[in-house]
């Protein structure tokens, strides 16, 4: 066996133990509910509102929670993660009485394999979206009290704001 094969068999080899590392954390990771976000707009224009929806199906053999809150129209019981085109993460808007009480409260559980339907949250009220560019928006919420079981990530979105 000459040197470059012997070098592409250890790049397989690598490659191999780092796709068997990544099954063996997703099987060991137990996933409650799955999270998908969509938009109706992925192009606004700046100062618009950016409207995301979030759907949840619960995975699992057991009923999970999907109730929601809303302050200033977003879902509090959710968590967003807001980044723009250069990799920095949009910082959250700071408003006095963002952190009350919920001015709308929807109790929800979802029995195992069913669905929410998709509900919108308006992030403009909570992250600032006004500069041009292109931003990409995820959504984590907590799944069980178990600490073990963590929280649900979304897919990512991109919505661009232009002038």
């Amino acid at each position: 066996m000459g040197s470059k094969q012997i070098a592409l068999f250890g790049v397989l080899i690598l490659g191999m133990s780092t796709m068997f590392q990544y099954a063996l954390s997703q099987v060991s990771r137990k996933v409650l509910v799955a999270l998908v976000i969509s938009t109706d707009s992925t192009e606004v224009k700046t100062g618009q509102n950016v409207e995301i929806k979030l759907k949840i199906t619960n995975l699992s053999t057991h009923d999970v929670d999907c109730s929601r809150a809303y302050t200033n129209g977003i879902d509090r019981l959710s968590q967003y993660e807001v980044t723009r085109d250069n990799g920095k993460i949009v910082k959250q808007r700071e408003y006095p009485h963002f952190g009350h009480m919920p001015t709308s409260l929807r109790t929800c559980t979802l029995e195992p394999g069913e669905s929410t339907d998709e509900r919108g949250s308006s992030l403009s009220a909570r992250y600032d979206m006004t500069k041009p560019g292109v931003y990409k928006i995820r959504a984590f919420r907590q799944v069980s009290a178990d600490e073990k079981e963590g929280r649900a990530e979304s897919n990512i979105i991109t919505v661009t704001v232009v002038p």
